[in-house]
């Protein structure tokens, strides 16, 4: 029980964050999200730029 209300806490404070932030910089949720989908790729790549796996 303990798990879920962290669960659900967690959903809506993300929700009510993304709502903010496409408020603020007049986006849809669909532009916001895969804005943030292209900084986590330009992180993952600059991140692993000069190693070896």
């Amino acid at each position: 029980m303990k798990y879920k209300y962290i669960e659900f806490t967690l959903d809506r404070e993300i929700k009510e964050k993304l709502d903010r932030y496409c408020k603020e910089n007049d986006l849809t949720i669909e532009e916001t999200v895969n804005l943030a989908i292209t900084k986590l790729e330009d992180l993952y790549l600059n991140g692993s730029e000069g190693k070896n796996d």
